[in-house]
Order: C-alpha cells, then sequence, then structure tokens
C-alpha cells in the first residue's frame, strides 16, 4: 500500500508480559498512532498445539501404514509437551535418537511401540529433565563450555565465552580443553546454539540454557 513498505513482526510470550512492562506499554502506544501515521498493525495469538495439530506433525514427519499409531503417539506427545511446538519437535527426534522409531525402507514409512515409547519418557514429563538428558550424551567438552555458556545470559559473544572457556573451562573437564572455535559447531549443528551476529551467539530456546545450567549440580553455586 506504500511506495517504500516495511513489515516489522515481533514475538512474545504474552503470559510473561504484564500491563507494567516496556514492551505492554510499546504496543499500546503503537495501537494508539496507527490512524495518525496511517500503518497498519495486526496482533495474532498463537496458542500451543492441539492434539490434531501433533498428530498433523507426526503424520507429516513419520508417515506410518496405521492411523492408530498416529492417533496414540500424538497423544502421548501433546501430554508430554503440552503442545508446545519445540517441545514437540524436541520429543521426536528424542525417539528417533533413542531407537524408538523404526523406519521400513521398502515401505518408506515408521513404527513403533506406544508402550515402550510411555515406559521409557515416564521421567521426561519435565521438559527440562528431557532436554538435560539430551546434553548429557553430548561430548565431555561441549557439556563443559555449555556450563560456561549458561551464565552468560541468552545471548554472549564469541570472545566472551572463550574468555570463560580458558579460565574455568579446564577445572570441568579431565584433558586438555579444546579451542572454543572447535566445540561451538557442534552446538550450532544440534540447534541447541544459532548465531545472532558476528561472532554473537544466542539460545535457541530458554529451556536449553536452563537445561545447561542444570549441568553443574552440585557445584552450580559455586561456579556462578
Amino acid at each position: 500500500e506504500n511506495d517504500h513498505p516495511v513489515m516489522i513482526v515481533g514475538s512474545y510470550r504474552s503470559e510473561e508480559v504484564d500491563e507494567n512492562s516496556l514492551l505492554h506499554n510499546k504496543i499500546v502506544a503503537l495501537r494508539e498512532k496507527t490512524a495518525k501515521f496511517h500503518f497498519n498493525m495486526t496482533e495474532l495469538s498463537i496458542d500451543p498445539f492441539s492434539v490434531n495439530n501433533v498428530e498433523k506433525v507426526i503424520t507429516s514427519a513419520l508417515p506410518s501404514l496405521r492411523a492408530d499409531h498416529m492417533i496414540g503417539l500424538a497423544a502421548l506427545c501433546h501430554r508430554r509437551t503440552l503442545g508446545n511446538p519445540f517441545f514437540t519437535i524436541e520429543f521426536l527426534k528424542m525417539l528417533h535418537s533413542e531407537g524408538m522409531l523404526d523406519y521400513d525402507e521398502s515401505t518408506k514409512t515408521w513404527s513403533w511401540d506406544l508402550s515402550e515409547i510411555e515406559k521409557k519418557t515416564m521421567s521426561t514429563e519435565n521438559v527440562v529433565v528431557m532436554l538435560e538428558q539430551h546434553l548429557r550424551k553430548l561430548p565431555q567438552q561441549v557439556q563443559a563450555l555449555l556450563q560456561c555458556a549458561a551464565y552468560l545470559g541468552s545471548t554472549f559473544s564469541e570472545a566472551t565465552i572463550d574468555l570463560v572457556w580458558k579460565v574455568y573451562g579446564r577445572r570441568l573437564v579431565d584433558e586438555r580443553i579444546k579451542a572454543v572455535q572447535s566445540l561451538l559447531p557442534v552446538l550450532l549443528a544440534d540447534n541447541i546454539l544459532e548465531r545472532a551476529g558476528r561472532k554473537q551467539y544466542r539460545w535457541t530456546h530458554d529451556k536449553l540454557q536452563e537445561a545447561a545450567l542444570s549441568l553443574s549440580g552440585e557445584h552450580r553455586e559455586t561456579f556462578q
């Protein structure tokens, strides 16, 4: 509608923004200025996945010959993740990495034992526990680097993590520490961290940062 259009898209968790927050006040101010400055403002409320949404994800990612398998896994997945899209994908990735999903090359379909999945994922009712279990399977030095990064906030620079790693990393591992530059690609490839600018990194989800904090265990307070 304009000769030089621009679209700005922002997202936030509504349950974490109350009427006293800076963001809430900015949104209200924008609403009041739409008519004066001739711009449109659209607000979308994104709800968690329903069981049917989860079933569509599973149907797309894991085609199966049995519809009842789809429905059963979707219900279990929804129960474990409460419909959070990020947790849904992480849950399915965990099932695959743990060998609980079988692929048939001849039919190009997947199958699984729902009772086995339910039994083996009982301890993952808490999503942080599930993510922590995943992190603990990473190489020791990668885990140690995560512990250091977890205390630096949601975003940090390569220079900062490199400084912290060189000072504290050797306290966390039994062998000579590897260079930060060789460890960060592992975390990028596993979608634990993502780039946030030139030599800047951020967590792909705050629950991953929370899970990394738990890796410190009894040493957490003194380490922090």
